[in-house]
């Protein structure tokens, strides 16, 4: 369908609508510290979490410490969106 219109000089506008959905994902997903200090490496940032329920997004804030071995997690918060009530909890 839309070959057709361009091939008859109508232009298509799509939708450049973000869902709520997406702008949580990208704003958390946006999040992203690199720490030097004396003491070591770390990286604070957000990950997915397992999704227990459909209408929940989950994503939790990590620290992470880099070892020269390992790497260690502490999660800092959890930050929820749900899509029902399009509401934010952390």
């Amino acid at each position: 369908m839309a070959k057709g219109r361009f091939q008859i000089g109508i232009g298509y506008v799509g939708s450049n609508r973000t869902s709520m959905t997406d702008a949580f994902r990208s704003a958390t997903g946006d999040i992203y510290v690199r720490i030097v200090t004396k003491e070591g490496i770390y990286k604070v940032y957000c990950r997915d979490n397992k999704r227990i329920e459909k209408k929940l997004i989950s994503r939790e804030l990590v620290k992470e410490t880099l070892g020269e071995n390992t790497n260690r997690y502490r999660k800092l918060a959890n930050i929820n969106y749900d899509k029902e009530t399009i509401g934010l909890s952390a």
